[in-house]
Order: structure tokens, then C-alpha cells, then sequence
């Protein structure tokens, strides 16, 4: 239930705080840290991180050190010529990557409006004559 509800408080009203509240949470994060995290996370350092993202070492930094003031934790600790996740950013690993794959596959199911499908209908013969004549 969110915070600051009554227990007298409908289900709609309570969806509505709860709504608001996330999408205000959500409007102060920049997104693309997210993407930047996944990059320094899979890739396991902030050079290959940033050649796969075509941007700099300097603004990858500066991305990490912009989630740790979201986060309780470092995120990334340096090991050798890389980094290393702390357990706190391997557990936000899960999240957001399943959050990426999730609105990847979305773009994918929207695809091309002239992008053709084959569709595969199961049926008995007597309801495929209806279905297609």
C-alpha cells in the first residue's frame, strides 16, 4: 500500500497517490544512466564501456558518480584496469536488465506498421470455415 494512505482511502484513490508518487520519483532520474550502468556492468570497466557507448571515460564517470548519489553504494569498485560490481549493484543488475529486455521486446512486438507476420490459428475444420471462409 503506498505511504500516506487511510485505510478508508478507495483502491483507485490509492493507485492514483501511488502514481503520482512513482512518476515523481521517476521525472529527477535520467534514464540514460540506466544504460550506462548496464554498459560499465556487462562490459566490466568504464573505457569498454564507453567505446561500446561512444562517449567518454570522463562522462561514464561522471554518469556512475550521478547513480551512487541515487544509490547507497559505490556500484562499481575498481579492480586491475576495470571494475568490479558491488553485491548492491549485481542485485540492480537484475532489475534493470529485465526492465531493458522487457520495453526491448515492446519496441519489437510494435515493429513496422508494414512489417508482415505469420500468424498460426488452431481450430477445429467445422470453426475454420467460419473463421475464414
Amino acid at each position: 500500500m503506498p505511504e500516506n494512505t487511510s485505510p478508508s482511502e478507495s483502491p483507485e484513490r490509492q493507485d492514483e497517490r501511488y502514481d503520482r508518487q512513482m512518476f515523481r520519483i521517476l521525472r529527477n532520474i535520467d534514464l540514460n544512466l540506466l544504460t550506462i550502468f548496464e554498459a560499465v556492468y556487462v562490459h566490466k570497466g568504464i573505457v569498454n564501456a564507453a567505446k561500446i557507448l561512444n562517449i567518454t571515460p570522463s562522462a561514464i564517470s561522471q554518469s556512475i558518480n550521478k547513480l551512487r548519489a541515487l544509490f547507497p553504494d559505490p556500484l562499481f569498485i575498481r579492480k586491475g584496469q576495470g571494475v568490479m560490481p558491488t553485491a548492491y549493484a549485481t542485485h540492480l543488475h537484475q532489475y534493470i536488465s529485465r526492465g531493458m529486455e522487457a520495453f526491448l521486446s515492446a519496441l519489437d512486438i510494435a515493429g513496422s506498421p508494414h512489417q508482415q507476420r505469420v500468424i498460426t490459428i488452431a481450430t477445429t475444420p467445422g470453426m475454420g470455415a467460419l473463421l475464414i471462409p
